[in-house]
């Protein structure tokens, strides 16, 4: 369900965000990566092996592309991090 909603999303969502900023379901994105930050990632026994953290790069993203694009981005970037990936490696948002 959730595929197909991102997947109906992609078609009509813009490349970018638009200049004035987020775009209203890239709020709910942003705000649902801010309450993860807050609530679960402190909990979790592992801590992201890169720079941005995984986290900040979603945030990013997705005020910079728009909620789909973001997620689209970001989802890429956590399939890029496993135990082999060096602590502190640099990968930020294209």
């Amino acid at each position: 369900m959730l595929g197909s909603l991102l997947g109906l999303m992609a078609i009509a969502a813009p490349r970018r965000a638009p200049r004035g900023g987020t775009t209203g379901p890239g709020r709910a994105g942003v705000a649902a990566i801010r309450g993860y930050q807050r609530w679960l990632s402190p909990h979790l026994p592992t801590r992201c092996r890169q720079i941005p953290t995984c986290s900040n790069y979603g945030l990013d993203a997705v005020r910079r592309y728009g909620l789909v694009e973001g997620s689209r981005l970001t989802a890429a970037r956590i399939r890029r991090c496993n135990p082999s990936t060096p602590r502190g490696t640099h990968d930020p948002v294209p």
